[in-house]
């Protein structure tokens, strides 16, 4: 299932019932429910108070028995007070292990990729703490694992450099007035052996857009 996974071909969904669509499945769930009432196409859960916090509670799933490496964990959330839209919220968050990453505002997508550094359980939860949000949500969450994490840290990495190269290429196609120093160093930077480290692209990629 895990083996020769990668950021190009991860595994399937390690998440049971990530999309919420199956009430009472996959997850724990303190002070929050399933709902289904249009505002998602199926079913999510939530917590909701009449102008006023919801207090304190999570939703929370354990997958046992994981090897090191990248996960990627990507959902929707939602968390806000309705009657302020505008009012940062605090005290809701999502959660790997002990990692944690703040959740504010209306639906929107988190994209987050955790280095699992040793073998072992990974707990996902959507959690809210003496919030000051009058409604939380989750849905639609997928967990997925890509193998050896500095690998793909640098494939992520690896498309902003791909794109600053193809740009250099160009500028030396379109350009042949571009001659002397310039062109010299133009020429360097493309010819340069490809990174294979995240700070290795990042630093490439850098340097490419500086000549072009």
């Amino acid at each position: 299932k895990l083996s020769g996974s990668s950021y190009a071909t991860p595994s399937t969904d390690l998440l049971v019932n990530g999309s919420f669509d199956t009430a009472n499945q996959g997850w724990t769930l303190t002070n929050m429910k399933y709902q289904q009432n249009g505002e998602r196409p199926t079913r999510y859960v939530e917590q909701w108070a009449n102008n006023t916090s919801v207090g304190t509670g999570s939703a929370t799933q354990t997958i046992k028995n994981l090897p090191a490496g990248a996960y990627r964990l990507v959902g929707m959330a939602n968390a806000q007070f309705q009657t302020n839209q505008s009012l940062e919220i605090t005290g809701v968050a999502l959660k790997i292990n002990d990692s944690s990453y703040p959740v504010s505002g209306a639906w929107k997508e988190y994209d987050i990729v955790y280095n699992h550094q040793t073998d072992g359980d990974l707990t996902i939860t959507f959690s809210f703490e003496s919030t000051n949000a009058n409604w939380v949500c989750v849905d639609g969450f997928s967990l997925v694992y890509g193998g050896d994490y500095v690998a793909y840290e640098a494939a992520m990495h690896k498309g902003d450099w791909d794109a600053a190269l193809k740009e250099a290429q160009e500028a030396l196609d379109s350009y042949k007035n571009v001659t002397g120093e310039e062109r010299t160093a133009l020429v360097a930077e493309t010819e340069k052996v490809e990174p294979t480290t995240a700070a290795g692209y990042d630093e490439a990629r850098d340097a490419l857009k500086n000549v072009t």
